[in-house]
């Protein structure tokens, strides 16, 4: 069935908020042999002068710590294939 635009009544569906914040995580990967370094300045705070410090973090670390993000696919998929989502009980709520 159409709406008044022409478009499938399920097109906002496809494209929602969580479709592509789960897209983005499925997206983001290392990809090997990156070199690439984010550098930071921290201020040393020492008794007679400020001093800084650079500290150099290669950008697969924050990658890496965003691609932990994968968890909620398997624990959304443990709450999908549970022995309480039958089709009795799909049909039920």
């Amino acid at each position: 069935m159409k709406n008044i635009n022409g478009r499938p009544d399920n097109y906002k569906s496809h494209c929602s908020k969580f479709f592509i914040f789960e897209l983005l995580i499925l997206i983001i990967c290392p990809l090997p042999r990156l070199e690439a370094f984010i550098t930071i300045d921290y201020v040393v705070e020492e008794s007679p002068k400020l001093s800084y410090a650079r500290i150099a973090q290669p950008l697969s670390d924050y990658i890496l710590a965003f691609m932990f993000l994968r968890l909620l696919f398997v624990f959304r998929s443990i709450f999908n294939y549970s022995i309480y989502t039958d089709p009795y009980s799909k049909q039920m709520c």
